[in-house]
């Protein structure tokens, strides 16, 4: 499995739209979701996708977010969701 297909939460920060200011890639049972959360903290969409390949292009489509913009979530679990 590659890095880029690891089973690690995935976060961006969008710029320049209203209604979306994060997304998240989260793996569950071997696919993983591509949730878009406003400046609140709410999702307020989401998309299924096989890879994670998938949900960055999806991303990508979107949001105009490029693989540079990506970081893996700290794994310390007192850490908030957006």
């Amino acid at each position: 499995m590659s890095a880029a297909e690891s089973p690690v939460t995935l976060i961006a920060r969008v710029n320049g739209n209203k209604e979306v200011s994060t997304l998240r890639i989260e793996p569950t049972d071997g696919s993983f979701f591509l949730l878009q959360y406003d400046a609140s903290g709410t999702c307020v969409a989401d998309t299924w996708h096989a890879t994670v390949s998938e949900a960055q292009r999806q991303a990508a489509f979107a949001f105009a977010v490029g693989p540079e913009d990506w970081s893996a979530e700290p794994t310390d679990s007192a850490t908030e969701k957006p």
